[in-house]
């Protein structure tokens, strides 16, 4: 496994900050903006630049993209967080309620793809699934797995010449990938549009769809699970998910799309027919979806200024609004302004674990925790980061940063309302997925 040395820029180099906001995949994470700040103190080559710049919208969902717990799962104490480290290639296996890092000695770090910057996790931590950086392996998709007590790796095979760009699991067994073909020198493409359904027991596609017409690109991703109901109108039920598909519950996609030409929209979309279910209108570029029972809040960020400019050349990644939509119909319920733009968001539970009321994510430029009313649109800081934060989750009651400069996690207690120790991970932690 190739170790890649990173030298960290210095933190007041205020260009590599206004870099970092062109560089980041959107979805879920922040996760290209701490990638350029810590990678151009390597001199990496012009074909790695151009790949960082391109990302299309990623992550930043949960991570991300992204990065609270699968659609619909509660919050508990046996839930496990999952840190992708990019110059490690590897995964870390932290527990929220120790707060303690397990991926050594006791439970060796998992193989991950070459500069994972996305992660999803199955099968209980046995399956990982990550999605690679740079420009020899950007877009590769590489699917761990643990049957006894050693780890192996095997590539995804999407399709011949595609990128991957975003990616969401379900916790369970599956996870969707979004892909377009990528281009020779730096395998970005400048179009995602094609989704995968993958099998993570032994990653096979098992489903294919597409969210797009001519000229979009898919900026966000949430896969979800519904249970049967003697109909074919989904129900968003809560419960995390289960079975394969097709038999005793569904797995669906809720995507989100954006062109120049037509604007932004949310779309859900059977992921094994393909078939579309239901379509939206969104006031902008989506940069996240996060879901709750029976809703969907779609955060909402600026388009490029210019007709010429694709997503990466702009920065959408900093929600200026969240549009709430229920479900199955994906009609407006509301669409309340942020106080100040925020990235990377989370989905926490204020009390009503059925009705998720806030949201953790990164502000000022990426250096303050916050915490987001998604109802009214308040935004409060929690936390001041030692560095550039590049994605968020929750578990076990508490908030994680992963912060790449210091290969850690900064920790915040949502009991106590302190922030703890930071708790040590790989080099270069980028992507956190819980399960």
């Amino acid at each position: 496994m190739r170790v890649v040395q990173v030298t960290p820029v210095p933190e007041t180099d205020r260009d590599m900050v206004n870099l970092a906001f062109k560089t980041r995949r959107w979805p879920a994470s922040a996760i290209g903006a701490a990638r350029a700040a810590g990678a151009a103190g390597a001199g990496p080559d012009a074909r790695e630049q151009r790949w960082r710049l391109r990302l299309p919208p990623l992550l930043f969902m949960a991570l991300t993209l992204a990065c609270a717990p699968p659609a619909g799962q509660h919050a508990g104490s046996d839930e496990q967080l999952y840190v992708a480290n990019a110059h490690d290639a590897t995964v870390s296996h932290v527990s929220p309620a120790v707060g303690a890092h397990l991926g050594a000695p006791a439970i060796p770090a998992a193989p991950a793809a070459p500069q994972a910057w996305q992660v999803a996790v199955g099968h209980g931590g046995k399956r990982l699934i990550t999605i690679g950086g740079g420009s020899t392996h950007g877009g590769e998709v590489t699917l761990s797995g643990r049957d006894s007590a050693r780890w192996w790796t095997r590539r995804v095979d999407l399709e011949q010449h595609a990128a991957a760009t975003l990616l969401s699991g379900d916790g369970q067994g599956h996870a969707l990938i979004a892909y377009g073909e990528g281009t020779l020198h730096t395998r970005a493409p400048a179009s995602a549009c094609a989704l995968a359904l993958v099998n993570l027991m032994d990653g096979a596609v098992v489903g294919r769809a597409s969210a797009c017409a001519a000229g979009e690109t898919v900026s966000a991703l949430q896969l979800w699970t519904s249970v049967a109901t003697g109909t074919d109108t989904p129900v968003n039920t809560g419960a995390p998910a289960g079975g394969a598909p097709g038999g005793g519950s569904r797995l669906w996609a809720t995507v989100g799309v954006w062109s120049h030409r037509t604007g932004g929209r949310v779309v859900t979309l059977d992921t094994v027919a393909g078939s579309t279910l239901s379509t939206s209108p969104v006031p902008g570029v989506p940069t996240a979806i996060l879901l709750g029972a029976g809703r969907v809040h779609v955060w909402v960020g600026q388009p490029p200024a210019e007709p010429w400019q694709g997503i990466a050349d702009s920065d959408p990644t900093a929600a200026g609004s969240i549009l709430t939509l229920g479900q199955p119909s994906l009609h407006a319920e509301g669409l309340v302004r942020l106080a100040e733009p925020v990235t990377a968001p989370s989905l926490g539970h204020g009390g009503d674990q059925s009705r998720p009321a806030v949201a953790y994510g990164l502000a000022d430029a990426y250096r303050s925790l916050v915490a987001v009313d998604v109802e009214t649109g308040t935004v409060r800081r929690l936390a001041q980061l030692p560095a550039i934060g590049s994605s968020v989750a929750v578990a076990g009651g508490k908030v994680f940063v992963a912060i790449r400069e210091r290969d850690s996690l900064a920790v915040y207690d949502l009991t106590r309302l302190v922030s703890l120790p930071p708790v040590l991970a790989g080099r270069g932690p980028l992507a956190l997925a819980v399960a």
